[in-house]
């Protein structure tokens, strides 16, 4: 939130303070976290703590806000801002002893085997693990913990995948371009206004790439990159570190689901092993929309809040805007409880959609006990959104269980005359001063004249009225309870059959995608 001059300080030590004098049991170079109950709407306090940490030498100030505090002052990001003090907003839902415990693992491994080791070798693991997520996947693993753009080329020096900020992005290749004319070859450590340009042979060759190209500030973040490259081909080379966990093949297994591909016999009956040693559950959920991993970050947010034994996997399909993730539940005896911990997550995860007004829909599969149903649980996801965006294209969440007595139906051979109807009130549309469809169904959504009334912006007896001219065309009584259900029904095929065909019509071969 402010600060940012001073994000170079060392961090000598994690610590959380809600005590007043805590500032005074402070040694110096301490990262700060608070709940901020000391500072409930108090800014003129805040302030006053915030200046002690600053003279004692700490080297920055961790808020978590939302319970206590909901908006920081402008009078304390002055004081930050004036002193070089960072600043720093913690997710409500985030766990103290997690960040703590990350800060001390990576203390003492970066002690014990020099600064960027232990670091490097989790890159280089997510990097092994990757060898068929794609360009783009490895890519912004690597920016991500180096902030460092990257550039992909084929063998004729052609640009294939490009990862970073858009003006990262822009001066990379504009800069490659220029190195290339001048050597059309690799080259090591080319210092250019300031900034420090790279080319090596690249890992990903089964993806077109041969070349890759990086830039940073810094020559020993470019030399350590280098490392990393080429510790990760040596790795990914050796067969017998592909299938060492479980982890690394659901690592393999969901990229090959989003592009279509079979999942190997053998695959799939070592991760059938792995469930039947540990025991759990999984879903899969399909993410539209998803340009970053930002909806993936909030779903780890709302199952730590949740205290679940559940992992979360995702991969990205950046060209499409598309995200496949899946959710693995250990630890519970019974499917119940899988289905309680899915419904709970996900209540999380609508309601996160809601406030924050992203773009993303997700779309749920069932839940099962067997990853040989892992093909099943994919095709799942993509029903739930095929179906559901045309019943209910206003909804960011829809759950395949929600759509599965329609797949059903449009795949059974339902009477020429059940949407005649509807049909029927089309055809009224130049015989009534209003949409007869779009009345009716706004009516049937809510089930109630006055919500129903409220969105098509009429009084509630105009409402009422249509609707007995409507039930008078149909010959249905809407007052009765069960004519209202078959009606729904009867709502939500005409508008999936409308949007799967384009035409009121049914499909070529009269049958909808099946599982």
């Amino acid at each position: 939130m402010a600060g940012s001059e001073g994000m170079d300080n060392v961090v000598a030590r994690v610590t959380v303070l809600d005590a007043p004098d805590g500032p005074s049991w402070l040694k110096g170079g301490e990262l700060i976290l608070t709940s901020t109950f000391l500072f409930n709407n108090d800014p003129d306090r805040l302030c006053s703590f915030c200046e002690q940490l600053i003279h004692i030498k700490a080297c920055g100030f961790g808020l978590k806000m939302g319970r206590y505090l909901t908006k920081v002052p402008q009078s304390l990001i002055d004081l930050c801002d004036r002193n070089n003090f960072p600043l720093i907003i913690i997710p409500y839902s985030f766990v103290w002893t997690d960040l703590i415990s990350i800060f001390y693992e990576m203390s003492y491994n970066l002690e014990r085997e020099g600064k960027y080791s232990t670091l490097k070798s989790k890159l280089v693991g997510q990097i092994r693990v990757s060898a068929n997520q794609g360009l783009e996947w490895i890519g912004e693993k690597v920016h991500l913990f180096f902030d460092t753009p990257m550039l992909f080329l084929d063998q004729r020096w052609t640009p294939l995948a490009c990862c970073g900020s858009q003006a990262e992005q822009q001066e990379l290749k504009q800069t490659t371009l220029e190195l290339l004319r001048e050597m059309p070859d690799l080259w090591s450590k080319k210092l250019i206004s300031g900034r420090y340009y790279q080319c090596c042979r690249c890992i990903l060759e089964k993806f077109g790439a041969h070349y890759v190209v990086f830039s940073s500030d810094s020559p020993n973040i470019i030399g350590e990159l280098k490392d990393i490259l080429i510790d990760a081909r040596i790795i990914r080379d050796d067969e017998r570190l592909m299938l060492g966990s479980e982890d690394d093949m659901i690592g393999q297994a969901l990229p090959l689901l989003m592009v279509g591909e079979q999942i190997s016999p053998g695959l799939l009956e070592n991760l059938e092993q792995c469930i039947k040693q540990t025991g759990g559950y999984y879903c899969m959920l399909n993410i539209e929309a998803c340009a970053t991993q930002k909806i993936v970050d909030e779903l780890k947010d709302i199952i730590r809040s949740c205290r679940f034994d559940t992992k979360v996997f995702a991969v990205y399909h950046l060209e499409k805007l598309r995200a496949v993730v899946l959710l693995r539940f250990h630890k519970l005896k019974q499917h119940c409880d899988a289905a309680i911990q899915l419904r709970q997550i996900m209540h999380g995860a609508g309601e996160y959609l809601l406030d924050e007004e992203t773009h993303e829909s997700i779309f749920v599969s069932n839940v099962y006990d067997a990853y040989k149903k892992l093909g099943q649980c994919w095709q799942e996801a993509r029903l739930a959104e095929q179906y559901g965006r045309h019943m209910w294209p206003l909804r960011r969440l829809c759950y395949f269980e929600e759509v599965f007595p329609y797949y059903l139906m449009m795949n059974s051979d339902i009477s020429p005359t059940y949407l005649d109807g509807l049909e029927k009130l089309r055809q009224e549309a130049g015989n009534t001063s209003f949409d007869c469809l779009q009345t009716l169904e706004a009516y049937l959504r809510y089930g109630t004249f006055k919500q129903a009334a409220q969105e098509l912006f009429i009084h509630e007896n105009t409402l009422r009225y249509r609707i007995k001219k409507i039930g008078d065309l149909l010959y249905a009584d809407f007052d009765d309870i069960a004519t209202r259900q078959n009606y729904v029904i009867r709502m939500n095929m005409w508008k999936l059959k409308q949007g799967l065909t384009g035409t009121g019509d049914t499909a070529p071969d009269g049958k909808m995608p099946e599982l």
